[in-house]
């Protein structure tokens, strides 16, 4: 047997698998404590221009209804680009 078959991996240790996960988790809180702070007012004061802007979750409503009509709208175009499996026979 060669070295190459023996060898473990950093990402095959359960200690690393977990040690990896923990600092995901802390790098999502990291990346979301901007968001919690502004939606509490903490981080900056808000001008918003119009009233459905002064909703608290309005932007992230907003990107959700958006990604969902991407995806509606990609899923009726996708079946008329698709090809029939058996096309190229």
């Amino acid at each position: 047997m060669s070295d190459k078959e023996n060898k473990t991996y950093w990402f095959e240790k359960d200690e690393n698998k977990d040690r990896l996960f923990y600092w995901l988790i802390a790098l999502a809180a990291v990346m979301a404590l901007p968001d919690i702070l502004s939606l509490l007012g903490i981080l900056y004061e808000t001008h918003p221009y119009t009233k459905a802007e002064e909703v608290p979750v309005f932007y992230g409503l907003y990107a959700a209804i958006g990604m969902m009509a991407v995806l509606t709208i990609g899923r009726m175009f996708s079946h008329f680009l698709t090809v029939r499996e058996d096309y190229y026979d």
